[in-house]
This record gives C-alpha cells, sequence and structure tokens, in this order.
C-alpha cells in the first residue's frame, strides 16, 4: 500500500554517541620565534636558507615550500609523480651566477632540477641529466661548492650516495664554467662499485663539508665490502677529493677511517652529522646494537677531530699507499671501488724499488720529501740530508729536482686511488676526543657555535635527537671533555640533520619530520633568580647568560650596565651569588642603644652607595672596609608585630644600591622577645636569653639581673626520661626524678602538679616531691586511673611537672605506656609467651574468662602453665602437587608459646616438613611447613606440641595431579602482552603457580581450578615456544605451542577525523593485524585517555570505532594525539604524535521538526548544523519508528533518505512513548 501523505512526530532527537573507558625539559615556548608545521600527511626531509636570511626553503616528502623570513608560506609545489612518493633528498640554493634552487629526490626518476627561486619552475634543460638520486630511502649527500680561482668548472653539486655495483657512489655536477656552458666531460665520478661488492653492502653518507680546496664526505659502511672478514664491524669513513683535479674519473679520492671510542671501552661505530668550526671536526655518533647492523641503539657521543691531524692522515693514507711502506700495499684494500689498488709512478717506481743499495735510505725519506712537496715547497735541508738520493734524482729528472714531479703521486694528479689501512699498528684508525657521551637518545643533528664569557670562550652544541629533544651541551673550548647537558627541550618529533644559526648567532633554526622551528639562541629573562641563572654549586646556567647584580636580573653580558666590571655581572659559571651575612643575626624587638648591624656582601661593587631595608624601614648604609656595610636597625615603634604563639618576628633584610632602586639581595631578620619563651631549654639555646629559675621567665642577657640564672642548657632542670607501664583503668601511682644540675632551691621549693595527655585528653593529678639533693629529686604523682577506648595493645602517654603557680613546665616529657592485655592475645599461648608478652606487663591468663588480664582483673582461674589443645581453623594453600614441595601455611589458636613448642605437622597423613621454617612462625597462630610427596588424596590437618597436645579440628588438606587440556591464542606479537586463557583440571593446586612460554614468565592474571588467565612478555619474533604451567616447582606441558610473530603495524588511518561523543567508524590498515585478540583504539585528550575495541576483519584491516574525547571544543577543532593497544606492541600506543595528529570536531546539531511534526513527501531531509563536519554518510542511521530510512546521504548541513512506504508502528524504536500515535525519528550518529 502506497501512501501520499504521511506525518511523522518528533520529540526528542537521540543521538547514540559511543563512549569509551574514560632531565625535566625547558619551556619550548620560552624559545620559540617562528614555527612552520605541516598537516599529518606530509613528512618533511630537508631544508635551506638564502644567504642573506630572507628566504626559506623546505622538501618534503612529494613537495617544496618557499617561507619568508618570519615564516609565512610563499609558494609550495607539489613534486610527485605517478610512481608514487617523492622524497626529498637533496636541496641547496647555488649561488650566483645560476642563482637557482637545485632539488633532487626519490621520485621523478630521481633526477635533480634547477628550479625558479621564487616559484620553483624550471625547465627540461634545467633537469641534471647526468645525475640521479637512487629511488631508495637511503640518504644522498649533496653540496654546492665555488671552486678555487683557475679552475674551470666555478660551481659543482658534489654528490655522495649509495649506489649499486657498476655505479660511482660519488661525483662532481657542473653547474657552471667560467668561459661558458657545462659541457659532459666537465662531470666528474669516482670509480665504479667493484663485482665482488657484497650485494647489501650500504655506505651510509650522512654529511659533507668543504675544506682548504677539498670536499669531505662522512659516511659509515662495513669494514670488507666483500664480506670475506670476519667479524664484519661498521666503521666511520671520511673520504675526500680534490676540487682542483681535472681528471674525470677523480683518481684522487682518499679515505680514511676514524674512532669515537668513549668510557668502557664502548665504541660508537655511526656517525649522524657533523660540522666544522674554526679548524675542529665535530661528529655526532651513534653505537650500533650489533658490531655488524645500522640497528641504532638509544646511547650516543660527540667526538672532536683537529682538522690539521685529519690532513695529515689524509697524506699518510696517500704517501703510505705510494710507496708501500709501513704496512702499505700495492693491492688496497678499498675493495667496493673498481680499479682501486694503489699502483706505483714509473719514476719513483724505480726510486723505491729497482736501486737495492739505495731502498733503505729511500723508504726511510721518502715520506719527508712527499710531505714537503705537499705543502707547495721543497725543503732544502732535505737534499742536503740525502745526497744519493739527491743524486739520483737529478740523474733521472735531467740534473732538476721538481716537486710537481713528487707531487704527480698525491692526490690531484695520481691515477691511483689510496686509502688509510685501519686496525694495524701506527696507521690505525683516527681516534677523536669524546666530548660528550649521552644514554637514552639517537643523536640526529649538531649545531656548534661559539660564546664568550669572562672567564673562557665556551663551545655550545645544540644536539637533536631521533626520540624529538633538543639538548644544549655546554664545554670548555680549553677543556673539551668536561660536556655539560645544561638544558633540553621538546620538539614532539624526530629530529633531522639539517640546522641553520643567524648571521648574527641570535636564533636557530631545527627541523622536524613535521615542523621547521626557529628558537632564539638564548633566553636569559625567563630566569628570575641568581640561581636558576648561573646555577652556582651545579652544572652552571645557560652559557650566553649571567647575573646582573645591582639589577637584579639574568641578562646577556651585553645588556648589563657597566658589566665589564667582574662584580656587576656574575658569568653562568660562577662559584656563588651575591649573598649578605648579618652581625649580631638577630636584636630584641625592645633593644635602645647599639641598633647597628653590619652586613658581609660578596660580590660588593665598593664604588656605589647603598640603603639597607629592614621590611618598610630604610636607613643609609656605610662602607665600613672591604665588603662589609653597616647598618641601622629600626626600633620597636616601627617593626611589625610577633604572631601569637611565637617568639620573634621576622623581616626581610635587603640591600639596594642609589643607582637602581632595586633590593638585589636579602635575607630573614629576626627581632625575637625572650618574655614569650616559656621553656629553660628554649630560652637558653634561642636568640640571646637567660633563664630565670626564681621565677621561671626567660629575659634578654643584658637586661638586668633576675636573681639565680641559667645560661647553658645542659643545666637546666629536666625530667628524667624512662618508660612507665600502667595497665588499661588500673589505679596506679607514677613515680619519677628531676635532675637539677643547677642545686637551686628555688625548683624544689615550689609546688608542682603532673600532667598526662594522651587521646587528646589531659589527666591531671597532685606531684609531691621527695628524696631532695643537690643534683636531683624524686616526685610521685598521686594513684589515678588511665584508661584509653582505642583497641590497641599500648597507647603512649605523655608525662610532663607543671609548676602550679604560673602553669610554666620543667623541660622534658615522661613516656607512659598504657596497655591492654587483651589485645591481639586470644589464647593462652600468645598470652603466656614472653615473645608476644613482656613480662613487665604483667599479664596472666584468666581461665574463669578465656581472657588475657593483669591480676587485678581476674577473680579466680588464673593460669600460669597453657592446656588446652591446639585448634586449626584455615590452611593455606589447602592443596599441592603429588609431588610434594608445596609451602603451607596453617593457622589457629594456641599452636605453642615458642617454635621449640611444635613437634609433629602432617598433611593426610604425610609428614610436613616445618624444622626449616622457624623465620615465619607466629606465635600461638601459626605454623608453616613443607608437604611431602605422595599419591593422589585427601586427609585431614595435624599439629602436634611437644608436650603431647594434638590439634582437633576438621581442616582437610588435597594431593592433587594437576593437568593442562588447551590454551588459545596460540599466536601472538613478539612483543608479548598476549592474555592467554589455559584450561584444564586442579589448575591452582599449591602455593606458587607459574606459567612460562619458553624461557619467559606469563604473568598470571586469575586462576581458577579450571582456567588460569596470564600475560605473556616480549619473546624472539618466528620462534615457537612451549607453553608449560610449574605447580611448586613440578611442570606440566601442554600439548600445543605458542607461535611468536613480528609485531602488527599499522599504516594508516582513514579517516583521522571524529567527532568529540566518538562512535565514528575508522579503517585501519597495516600488517598481521590478526594476530591481536582484542585490539583497541586509544586517543589522549587533555590528559584523559579513552579507549575503543577494534573488530579485526584481516590481516591487513581492522575497524575501530572512534574513542570519546572528553575535551570542551572553543573553535571548529582540536588535534590530539592518537595510539591502539595492540597486546604488548608499545610503539603503536602513540602512534599519532607530534604534528601527525587525530582531528576532533564538534558533535553535530539536528533541528527538531518545525511543531515537532514533519510531512511525509516521499523523501526525509534532516536539517542541522556541522552535520558534514566530522561525520559521513556511513556513520549515520536514520530510523522512522522501528524502521530504518534507505538511500541516506549527506551533504554540508542536511541529511536526506527515503523512509518506509508504509508507515512503522507508533513509538520510537524500541516501541514506546506511542502516545502521540506517530511513529518518531531518530538519528543515530556515529553507532554501528
Amino acid at each position: 500500500m502506497e501512501f501520499r501523505c504521511m506525518r511523522v512526530a518528533i520529540m526528542i532527537y537521540i543521538l547514540c554517541l559511543i563512549q569509551g573507558n574514560s632531565l625535566s625539559f625547558a619551556s619550548l615556548d620560552a624559545y620559540n620565534l617562528n614555527s612552520f608545521p605541516v598537516n599529518s600527511e606530509t613528512s618533511l626531509n630537508h631544508f635551506t636558507v638564502s644567504e642573506d636570511g630572507s628566504s626559506i626553503y623546505i622538501g618534503g616528502v612529494g613537495r617544496l615550500y618557499r617561507l619568508s623570513r618570519d615564516f609565512t608560506e610563499l609558494t609550495s609545489v607539489s613534486t610527485q609523480d605517478n610512481s608514487g612518493n617523492n622524497t626529498n633528498k637533496i636541496l641547496s640554493i647555488v649561488p650566483r651566477p645560476v642563482d637557482k634552487l637545485i632539488s633532487c629526490g626519490s621520485g621523478l626518476s630521481g633526477t635533480c632540477q634547477l628550479r625558479n627561486l621564487d616559484d620553483f619552475t624550471y625547465t627540461k634543460n634545467e633537469t641534471l641529466s647526468s645525475l640521479k638520486v637512487t629511488e631508495d630511502q637511503n640518504p644522498a649527500i649533496g653540496l654546492v661548492v665555488t671552486h678555487p680561482a683557475g679552475v674551470d668548472v666555478n660551481l659543482a653539486l658534489y654528490v655522495a650516495q649509495n649506489i649499486r655495483r657498476y655505479q660511482a657512489p660519488i661525483s662532481a655536477n657542473c653547474l657552471s664554467r667560467s668561459d661558458g656552458i657545462c659541457q659532459m666531460d666537465d662531470n666528474r665520478r669516482t670509480n665504479q662499485i667493484a663485482d665482488k661488492v657484497l650485494a647489501n653492502f650500504l655506505i651510509r653518507y650522512v654529511a659533507s663539508f668543504s675544506y682548504n680546496k677539498y670536499t669531505y664526505f662522512f659516511a659509515s659502511q662495513l669494514q670488507d665490502a666483500t664480506g670475506y672478514s670476519q667479524p664484519n664491524y661498521i666503521v666511520p669513513k671520511l673520504s675526500r677529493v680534490c676540487q682542483t683535479e681535472s681528471s674525470s674519473s677523480m683518481f684522487g679520492f682518499t679515505e680514511i677511517t676514524l674512532e669515537c671510542r668513549g668510557e668502557n671501552n664502548i665504541l660508537y661505530s655511526i656517525v649522524q652529522s657533523s660540522q666544522v668550526v674554526d679548524g675542529q671536526l665535530f661528529a655526532i655518533f651513534v653505537k650500533n646494537n650489533e658490531d655488524e647492523s645500522f640497528d641504532l641503539a638509544s646511547q650516543s657521543a660527540l667526538c672532536i677531530y683537529e682538522m690539521k691531524n685529519l690532513i695529515e692522515k689524509f697524506e699518510d693514507a696517500t704517501i703510505d699507499c705510494s710507496c708501500v711502506r709501513d704496512g702499505g700495499s700495492i693491492y688496497s684494500n678499498n675493495n667496493y671501488l673498481s680499479s682501486a689498488q694503489c699502483r706505483l709512478m714509473i719514476a719513483f717506481g724505480k726510486i723505491c724499488f729497482r736501486q737495492p743499495r739505495y731502498s733503505d735510505i729511500l723508504k726511510l725519506n721518502f715520506k719527508i720529501i712527499m710531505k714537503a712537496c705537499i705543502h707547495g715547497r721543497l725543503f732544502k735541508g732535505v737534499w742536503q740530508l740525502l745526497p744519493l738520493v739527491t743524486d739520483y734524482l737529478k740523474g733521472s729528472t735531467g740534473g732538476q729536482v721538481q716537486c710537481n714531479r713528487v707531487r704527480s703521486i698525491l692526490p690531484c694528479t695520481t691515477t691511483q686511488l689510496a686509502r688509510y689501512p685501519e686496525r694495524k699498528a701506527v696507521l690505525g684508525p683516527i681516534q677523536g676526543e669524546v666530548v660528550f657521551e649521552h644514554s637514552g637518545e639517537t643523536f640526529t643533528s649538531i649545531l656548534v657555535t661559539k660564546t664568550m664569557v669572562q672567564t673562557a670562550s665556551q663551545n655550545v652544541a645544540f644536539i637533536g635527537s631521533q626520540e624529538g629533544h633538543l639538548l644544549k651541551v655546554r664545554f670548555d673550548v680549553a677543556n673539551a671533555s668536561s660536556g655539560v647537558v645544561y638544558e633540553q627541550l621538546e620538539l614532539h618529533s624526530s629530529v633531522l640533520s639539517d640546522t641553520w644559526i643567524s648571521n648574527d648567532n641570535e636564533s636557530i633554526m631545527v627541523l622536524t619530520e613535521r615542523k621547521l622551528i626557529e628558537l632564539s639562541i638564548t633566553n636569559c629573562s625567563q630566569y628570575q633568580t641568581c640561581d636558576e641563572c648561573i646555577k652556582p654549586g651545579s652544572i652552571g646556567g645557560d652559557p650566553y647568560c649571567g647575573w646582573c647584580t645591582l639589577e637584579k636580573r639574568c641578562t646577556r653580558f651585553n645588556d648589563c650596565y657597566g658589566s665589564d666590571d667582574s662584580e656587576r655581572w656574575l658569568p653562568f659559571n660562577e662559584d656563588e651569588c651575591v649573598t649578605v651575612s648579618a652581625s649580631p643575626e638577630h636584636l630584641p624587638v625592645d633593644v635602645t642603644t647599639d641598633r647597628n648591624v653590619f652586613l658581609t656582601v660578596t660580590h660588593l661593587l665598593t664604588n656605589e652607595n647603598y640603603f639597607c631595608h629592614f621590611g618598610n624601614f630604610i636607613s643609609e648604609a656605610f662602607v665600613s672596609e672591604g665588603n662589609q656595610l653597616i647598618c641601622q636597625s629600626p626600633d620597636v615603634a616601627t617593626l611589625p608585630n610577633i604572631p601569637v604563639g611565637e617568639d620573634a618576628v621576622e623581616v626581610e633584610l635587603s640591600l639596594s644600591s642609589s643607582e637602581y632602586n632595586i633590593k638585589f639581595v636579602s635575607i630573614p631578620y629576626y627581632f625575637f622577645d625572650c618574655n614569650r619563651i616559656k621553656g629553660c631549654v628554649d630560652c637558653s639555646t634561642k636568640w640571646d636569653c637567660n633563664w630565670c629559675v626564681d621565677d621561671f621567665t626567660c629575659s634578654f642577657k643584658r637586661d638586668r639581673p633576675c636573681g639565680d640564672v641559667i645560661m647553658d642548657s645542659e643545666t637546666c632542670p629536666a625530667l628524667q626520661t624512662g618508660d612507665t607501664f600502667i595497665p588499661n583503668g588500673v589505679i596506679r601511682e607514677i613515680i619519677f626524678t628531676v635532675q637539677t644540675p643547677t642545686a637551686s632551691t628555688s625548683i624544689s621549693n615550689k609546688e608542682y602538679e603532673c600532667v598526662v595527655v594522651y587521646e587528646s585528653t589531659e589527666t591531671i593529678s597532685n606531684a609531691i616531691l621527695s628524696d631532695t639533693n643537690e643534683d636531683n629529686f624524686t616526685v610521685t604523682c598521686e594513684k589515678s586511673q588511665y584508661p584509653y577506648t582505642a583497641e590497641e595493645q599500648t597507647v603512649n602517654a605523655s608525662l610532663n611537672l607543671r609548676w602550679k603557680e604560673r602553669e610554666v613546665y620543667i623541660d622534658g616529657t615522661n613516656n607512659v605506656v598504657l596497655y591492654k592485655c587483651s589485645v591481639d592475645r586470644p589464647d593462652c599461648s600468645r598470652c603466656l609467651s614472653n615473645i608476644t608478652t613482656p613480662s613487665v606487663l604483667m599479664c596472666i591468663w584468666c581461665s574463669s574468662q578465656s581472657l588475657c588480664a593483669v591480676r587485678e582483673n581476674c577473680n579466680q582461674g588464673i593460669q600460669k602453665v597453657c592446656t588446652a589443645r591446639p585448634q586449626i581453623t584455615l590452611i593455606e594453600p589447602t592443596s599441592g602437587p603429588m609431588e610434594g614441595g608445596t609451602m603451607v601455611q596453617i593457622n589457629g589458636t594456641d599452636l605453642g608459646q615458642r617454635f621449640s613448642d611444635i613437634g609433629r605437622v602432617t598433611l593426610a597423613d604425610v609428614l610436613c616438613d616445618h624444622g626449616r621454617y622457624e623465620d615465619q612462625y607466629k606465635v600461638g597462630k601459626s605454623v608453616t611447613c613443607m608437604a611431602g610427596a605422595a599419591v593422589v588424596k585427601m586427609g585431614l590437618v595435624s599439629v602436634e606440641l611437644t608436650d603431647d597436645r594434638i590439634s582437633q579440628g576438621d581442616v582437610m588438606f588435597s594431593y592433587n595431579d594437576p593437568k593442562i587440556t588447551s590454551f588459545k591464542p596460540t599466536i601472538g606479537p613478539s612483543a608479548g602482552g598476549t592474555l592467554i586463557n589455559i584450561e584444564g583440571i586442579h589448575l591452582n593446586t599449591g602455593q606458587e603457580v607459574e606459567v612460562n612460554i619458553g624461557n619467559q614468565s606469563c604473568h598470571i592474571k586469575t586462576i581458577s581450578s579450571t582456567n588460569i588467565q596470564c600475560e605473556n612478555v616480549k619473546n624472539v619474533s618466528n620462534s615457537v615456544q612451549k607453553l608449560s604451567v610449574m605447580f611448586d616447582g613440578h611442570h606440566r606441558y601442554a600439548s600445543q605451542n605458542f607461535n611468536y610473530r613480528p609485531n602488527p603495524r599499522v599504516a594508516s588511518v582513514n579517516p583521522m577525523k571524529a567527532i568529540v561523543s566518538g562512535g565514528n567508524r575508522i579503517t585501519v590498515t597495516g600488517e598481521r593485524l590478526s594476530i591481536i585478540q582484542t585490539p583497541e583504539m586509544i586517543s589522549y585528550c587533555d590528559g584523559k585517555t579513552s579507549s575503543e575495541t577494534c573488530e579485526v576483519d584481516s590481516d591487513v584491516r581492522m575497524f575501530c570505532h572512534a574513542p570519546v574525547c572528553d575535551i570542551v571544543i572553543d573553535d571548529v577543532t582540536n588535534n590530539v594525539s592518537i595510539g591502539f593497544l595492540m597486546d604488548g606492541v608499545e610503539e603503536l600506543r602513540h602512534w599519532s604524535k607530534g604534528d601527525h595528529l587525530f582531528e576532533y570536531v564538534r558533535d553535530p546539531e539536528y533541528d527538531k521538526f518545525e511543531d515537532d511534526v514533519s510531512d511525509y513527501t516521499g523523501t526525509l531531509t534532516l536539517k542541522g548544523k556541522d552535520l558534514a563536519l566530522g561525520s559521513q554518510a556511513k556513520d549515520i542511521k536514520v530510523y522512522v519508528g522501528t524502521e530504518q530510512c534507505t538511500n541516506l546521504s549527506l551533504v554540508t548541513n542536511a541529511v536526506v533518505c527515503i523512509p518506509p512506504s508504509a508507515s512503522p508502528p507508533a513509538g520510537d524504536l524500541n516501541g514506546n512513548h506511542t502516545e502521540k500515535r506517530l511513529p518518531f525519528v531518530i538519528v543515530s550518529v556515529a553507532h554501528s
């Protein structure tokens, strides 16, 4: 039946929104000047800055950006091609006359383009056809070099990359010629990779630089490219080629091996980045996890090499290779380049090897001749020392010695390659000076600069890490090994190798995978105190900062007026801040004469005028001598009142200079009143007071005498300490002694009272003095009761002696121990045992009342010997494996007064060994024993005492034979964290149940007779392990094995957006997802964590619902981090972070129908706000009554669908609320 008109009523829309389970770092904001983030779909690779700093260029995956100096985006172009992502590998500005941006990437067939600096356009002719970078993810290093004068090619791009066999790893590519256009033969290459190289051989180039007409390349590689040498270590190599060489084959290529070895002989083998500063090469290295692996550990170091030493070693490498001396070889170990052996020049071959009678001399001195020519001249003294050589050289060269003939075997014109043989005596790798080592970080970038302070020049290294941190490391130029991290910043994303420092050295730029950040080199003003600024007595502060003393602020050197004066500006490594001390250290409030206070001030400028501030009171300070000042203190009328209950008032004593109205140093200063002190000890130890014995008062030492006085606290009268034991509620007197070292009769001739305080109550009784002599007297407190309410064995009370007339106490407190015999002594054993009941308490067992009490409280039935039989009430555990070995604790009453009372223990008539467990015996309460072996059975537990008393009770113990029948799952990630359910019988048998998978524990979560649930731990990937359960040391094995697979990987999350109430259907793709039983998606919103369970569809796909994000969104969106709970795979718990974040948007708002009713016209249109902002059509379901709308479509602010053709029953989805006789329209958003 077709309805032409159907009226649909709405009372309320129900949005069904899934509810989910809901070295410190310095502040980045203190340094952040500018930042340029990219969206979560983009990764950044490199950046470069124009020479004047006005333009910034960034290369990312598939995109190039141009920014202004203030980080405004000016241009952005795509570099994608049909092959997929294009990772930027080289990005550099080519100076005039070319004036272009060169960009190379893994896409576009690995070509390099010379692009316009403004809009990135380029022509076909501006593609470097002779150069291609690899299309894999291995790095390539590019450096634009302006050649020295006289070289035809005046601009060249030097490239180093890991190219496989038959390719050249290093090339120099012409960008500009002094006389015209670059030709193909202007490009130079190193020899190709040799055939014998390992298939997986990698030269991992990471840095390059130009220095004294050479281009250098830094890399790490396997020591032996052929793999013949074992073990085959990873070694760092420094290579160089000559910029003035004309040979197209770069025969001048030379390399040497470096080493960075730290404390405990730790070898850092993988170089990450480097920088040359003032003739020093700074390089960061990372330890590899295995000797032959490029797998980086979180352990790094910074090493320094002197360039002059490196240059000398390069020269040694060439000479040793050419002349076969001291370990050199005609056939070099540089076995990854073809034709790399060291061949000798013919002329010098004759000199070195064809004249045997001269050979020793020539070998000895050949290096001297070579080095003389390397430096551009031939020392005359060489020929005078070598007349035989000179004659021969003259004869062989037409009677004239020419340096260029000697230099013909050096790098720029030689026909062979040379290398520096490592790991040999004398010719070993070059050791770097380890400046700084750091655990927990994988270093990725370095930028070094210098700052000058008064005491010494400082190197400052800004080091980025893979963990997303920027470490600021300071070390003296003169003592480089003293590297210290003085601050670190959290950048939230892995730091890449590119860095930049401004021309004025005031800011730096660092690049992360998601953001380019410009940071101020320092921010001294963030430090509010001297201690924060220079950190005296610790590691020291920021080397750019110091404390401006009179201005009381942390500043740069030039920002502090008069900083040339060493006392005005204290550098970061100053041993102490400005301090002040006062004499006297305190004064009485009512002092009328001699109100002067002497101040000693460190770092005091003597040519200034100063003022003293005592709170609001100001007086002029006069320089006494050196660093001393004299100030006048305020009188009593200008001082603040002493607080109630206190005996002194504190004011701030501070100093200011006439130059600045700033209190630059301060200390607390006290004005005291002796009259407020009530005890002798306090009076004679605090301030400058005396205790008056006659009237028990405290007075200032300089006041008029008050009779006998006590000036030393050791002569004060005091209670002799000790413990007095009083049973609860029993009337007793208390007797104690008062020591009177002063021998004054004024003390004993007073009336006193005893004050006992406990449980916030005060019991007072008269004190009777007796046995008075020269140094003590006895006090007896009249009999009194001291009942307490707490159900504790003892309660401590304090006993004091008080002078009645003035309610002043004699110093010292006696301890009164109030006790109850009955508490925790429920049976005769515990009552009469001297272990649980000290004899001083005098407790007895009152059998008529079955109570432990004092004699006064027991009328009859006093027992001194226990006769009751032991009673067993509980054992733990109640079962054990039939093999025995279970430790059993037997609990009950009257189980002996001491361990030696226990004679024999049996479990089901099987002897249980208790003799080794005396330390676990509890008097009267429990006995511990080890079960013996037995057959499967059950029986009574029995304890027999040495006096033949045998326990009673019906507590049973079972000997079981537990079995495993099955477990699941049988597969999980190598990271562990998989929840495994084990089925069987008697699985809770024994005291200690342990589950193992292979040799690793599986942590038990729950256990019952038929089920154990445990969580496994990390194990070897792709391994098959046996599951076993151990019951008190006895194994049971499962018939199945557990398979550890490689951890799952999440590749993509789509969409990366949801509404704040969650529930959106999210598609997650990856690898090995099906090995996780119950994956969950997590969101981290404003410090709160929420999660939702995901449904695994296949090994490569699963569906999740977005967790709720419990935040208030002021704007439209909020970006948060998300992750996945995939058993123990930690790296997925924070899958998106930094700049790659998940987006939460406002919930949609649906409008009600006008008058709450809508007419049916063939389609149903629902309008509202933000309907498509965070939802897709698949997230929305519309119900008319109990039936669902079909053909649903979603636009920005409307949902359109086709209702059922016939009117559904009245009411909502569940058939309720039928009073309007019309079906409800209900919208379900983001809910399956």
